[in-house]
């Protein structure tokens, strides 16, 4: 299939176009019009992300440069699904506590815990072998629930390899809002409090960008924002990782006490401005 830009039609000028997208909601526009591929149909869960704030181009093209004394989260999506996602947060040292997503494993297809878990300590060992074993593992309150033909759970498939995963809440509104919180506190006028490593986080990137949206409303719903839910799919298990290691960081962060609060200072005078 071919398709052509409204350019390419010498009657479509920019000032046509200023005049056509009026009405049209931007990504809308941007999607169908501009023909934007970065833009998802419907609506983002974290509409407060942005690349130029968040991934900026470097962050697209090179590693992140680990800081010293920085603190190392991985969060684990498993629960009883078999599409496994994780994604490894730095939460970098005190006082500023910057935090990162540096890495994210996945897989195309079906996996289960069993060779899951053995690949992501292949990798980790692999890439941080000064401090692999320092790395907490936190998932959803799932991680205990026994499944399957022999009853095992996430949390003991991977014990078997060593990783002890930290069940953290399964609160859809406080996972949520943890991640928007790191998505608009700024720790001064020019660092934000929160970035992604796009060259290494690939699918969290796309999630972040709008592949992780709310699925249509339907019936009731329709007139109650609040009920609508993520759509559950390649862009969401790795959203859910990084919701669980946002939970830990958070209660790392704001377990600091009058850091946080004066971290938190400059986000609240722009809200009052």
């Amino acid at each position: 299939m071919l398709r052509i830009h409204y350019s390419a039609d010498p009657d479509k000028t920019p000032a046509w176009a200023a005049q056509a997208k009026i009405g049209i909601p931007q990504r809308e526009w941007r999607r169908e019009m501009e023909m934007d591929t970065s833009v998802f149909d419907g609506e983002p869960v974290f509409g407060d992300y942005s690349d130029s704030i968040h991934c900026p181009l470097y962050l697209q093209q090179k590693d992140w440069e680990l800081r010293k004394g920085g603190r190392y989260i991985l969060g684990v999506d498993c629960g009883a699904t078999l599409y496994p996602a994780a994604v490894l947060l730095e939460v970098g040292p005190a006082p500023y506590y910057q935090m990162a997503a540096i890495l994210e494993i996945t897989h195309e297809g079906a996996e289960p815990m069993s060779q899951f878990c053995p690949r992501v300590l292949s990798i980790l060992t692999k890439m941080f072998p000064s401090f692999w074993d320092d790395i907490v593992w936190v998932g959803d309150q799932t991680v205990t629930q026994r499944s399957g033909a022999n009853g095992t759970s996430a949390w003991d498939e991977a014990r078997k390899f060593g990783p002890d995963i930290k069940p953290k809440s399964n609160n859809l509104h406080a996972r949520l809002g943890a991640v928007t919180w790191a998505l608009t506190d700024w720790i001064d006028e020019d660092s934000p409090r929160f970035f992604i490593c796009g060259k290494n986080c690939p699918t969290l990137l796309a999630a972040m960008r709008g592949g992780y949206r709310l699925r249509p409303p339907v019936g009731k719903e329709a007139t109650s924002k609040d009920l609508l839910l993520p759509i559950k799919d390649k862009f969401s298990h790795v959203s859910d990782a990084l919701q669980y290691a946002m939970l830990e960081a958070q209660r790392i962060i704001k377990g600091t006490g009058n850091s946080v609060r004066k971290l938190s200072s400059y986000a609240a005078r722009q809200i009052d401005n």
